[in-house]
């Protein structure tokens, strides 16, 4: 419901959106934008393309990143947290604008948490602690930590 108003019911698609929405976007992109924002589509598409627009809910969007996280690139290989923030990015955008324009009553993807980009090289991480304790005077522990 945005502004009092409740959409009204219907039956399209995710992915029969996208598409439209897609093609509306083509003369306010520049061509590479375009381009980049169809990847994603496609992409979208494969995953939630058939779920009810007006049905989709952040847990679901969520799930579906873990999916691309996992198993989402062309070969079933994981996708990068950056990969999917920007699906999320464009999944988010597209659903603001069918929010803007009646057809949910909210944009799920607003409210979705996309991928944190947590890239951690434990092997530099502890060549630098090493190299810290050889800087520092006396003993110096190094434990491994928890990254949560």
């Amino acid at each position: 419901m945005r502004d009092g108003v409740v959409p009204t019911r219907s039956v399209r698609t995710l992915g029969d959106f996208l598409d439209e929405w897609l093609e509306l976007q083509r003369d306010r992109l520049r061509p590479t934008t375009w381009h980049s924002y169809g990847h994603a589509v496609t992409c979208i598409k494969s995953g939630l393309g058939r779920s009810k627009l007006q049905a989709l809910a952040p847990l679901q969007l969520e799930h579906f990143y873990a999916e691309l996280l996992a198993s989402g690139g062309r070969t079933g290989k994981p996708l990068s947290p950056k990969t999917v923030r920007n699906t999320h990015t464009v999944l988010r955008k597209a659903l603001a604008d069918a929010e803007r324009l009646g057809l949910v009553g909210r944009n799920p993807a607003a409210a979705a948490k996309p991928p944190s980009d947590v890239r951690v090289d434990l092997d530099a991480a502890l060549d630098w602690a090493g190299k810290c304790a050889a800087a520092c005077e006396g003993p110096v522990e190094l434990r491994p930590m928890q990254v949560e």
